[in-house]
């Protein structure tokens, strides 16, 4: 069996092009496969492969393709199926699927589930730290170590329900998510030029401004789902950008 472990390029270049990693398992993340019989709601088309033996949904896959469309991270294959994932993820129609390495589950290193083992080697940084990351797994549920080590490193940790895979609910939180780690960097005085006259609307109809006076330099700007001016690398509040009432 081909060894598909790459040697992570965790370069501030890299970092750049692509800003965030997304590890995939397929049991019970791709293949939901208790959705038929459960007849669940998150996904309007479940339906089974065409070899019979898994099943997916075209809506969820289309939504993933956006979703990786529009933010270029590194895709790696953290699943027992190892070097048959790639041609799986082709088959159900996962655009670049072929092309996502697999990670080797690393065993004995440490008393780490042999998956979180993988994932800390492929993430870890030069000085340290670690690369954003959206690890999807239906085994995190139970696997607490790596999951508590994801949140403690700033990885998003999603662990879907084998009836459901992934749901719309947990594309929000991975758009979420990337848009924290892709975001345009503006400075404090382009912050404020971008800022200046963007008027909000809050539930109850009234109407505010951006406050960027507590923005610092490399802050990233964007809209939230509200519709909400918000930005990181803020003083005081993280990930809130301060609004003040219209006067």
């Amino acid at each position: 069996m081909k060894n598909q472990t790459p040697a992570p390029d965790n370069s501030p270049q890299e970092a750049t092009r692509t800003p965030f990693d997304l590890y995939l398992d397929i049991d019970g993340v791709l293949n939901a496969w208790g959705a038929i019989i459960e007849r669940s709601k998150a996904w309007p088309d479940y339906q089974l492969t065409k070899t019979k033996r898994e099943v997916y949904s075209p809506s969820m896959v289309a939504a993933l393709n956006a979703f990786i469309a529009e933010h270029s991270p590194r895709v790696f294959w953290v699943t027992t199926w190892e070097d048959t994932a790639p041609a799986w993820g082709e088959s159900i129609g996962l655009v670049g699927a072929g092309d996502w390495p697999w990670l080797d589950s690393i065993y004995g290193l440490t008393r780490h589930w042999a998956k979180h083992e993988s994932v800390v080697a492929t993430s870890a940084l030069p000085n340290g730290g670690v690369r954003p990351a959206i690890w999807l797994d239906d085994d995190l549920t139970d696997e607490h170590d790596a999951a508590l080590w994801a949140a403690k490193a700033g990885i998003l940790a999603i662990a879907p329900n084998g009836h459901h895979g992934i749901t719309p609910a947990h594309l929000a939180q991975m758009q979420a998510y990337a848009r924290q780690h892709t975001g345009k960097l503006y400075t404090r005085a382009q912050l404020e030029e971008v800022a200046a006259g963007v008027v909000c609307r809050d539930a109850q109809g009234r109407e505010w401004v951006a406050n960027i006076s507590q923005a610092r330099n490399g802050s990233r700007l964007f809209m939230n789902g509200r519709g909400f001016l918000t930005a990181d690398n803020i003083a005081g509040t993280p990930e809130l950008l301060p609004l003040v009432p219209v006067r």
